[in-house]
């Protein structure tokens, strides 16, 4: 019996369970079973995406990481990190078109700017303050807070050893600490 649920039971096993079957049929050339693993995970991948592009490009670069995704999934040697796999195509598309435009900007999702109204002020600092912080701190934060990966994770889609991963973001917070009491 196949299970496709966006939902855990106790231990998470019927998620898990579905997506490396999932995995598997589409490594062996299932294009439904590959779509309903992009169904459980587009709107994450979007949120991601918008979070660092906006609007427009993110959907862009959502197509082209499904594209990738698609042409590459025979590649994947551990099912149960696809999520982690396919997030790491999206940031390498995402820097990609960075570097392409010459540019890093940073968009709140709509949860986020609806606490951003409520308190404008502080808000609006602390978008200034993301925005100033360097690109090798912010996006391992951004990773962890906003789109809610692990460091084990953050460290799979950076590349990057799991204590670089930890210290980095201990760093980034402690400035981000020390610019925003330094208003007080």
């Amino acid at each position: 019996m196949f299970f496709c649920s966006n939902r855990l039971d106790k231990g998470g096993e019927f998620l898990l369970l579905s997506e490396k079957w999932l995995v598997k049929r589409a490594q062996k050339g299932d294009g439904e079973a590959f779509v309903k693993l992009i169904e459980q995970y587009e709107n994450v991948l979007f949120g991601v995406a918008k979070r660092y592009l906006g609007i427009e490009d993110a959907a862009d670069v959502l197509q082209d990481t499904i594209l990738i995704a698609f042409e590459e999934i025979g590649n994947l040697k551990q099912p149960q990190y696809f999520h982690t796999w396919i997030t790491k195509i999206l940031i390498n598309q995402s820097y990609n078109l960075i570097k392409k435009n010459n540019k890093f900007s940073y968009h709140y999702s709509d949860n986020h700017q609806k606490l951003l109204v409520e308190d404008c002020e502080e808000g609006l600092e602390l978008e200034n303050l993301i925005s100033k912080l360097d690109p090798v701190y912010r996006v391992p934060i951004l990773l962890y807070y906003y789109s809610g990966f692990s460091y084990k994770e953050i460290s799979i889609i950076l590349g990057e050893p799991l204590g670089t991963v930890k210290s980095r973001i201990f760093r980034g917070k402690a400035w981000l600490k020390k610019e925003y009491t330094k208003g007080d």
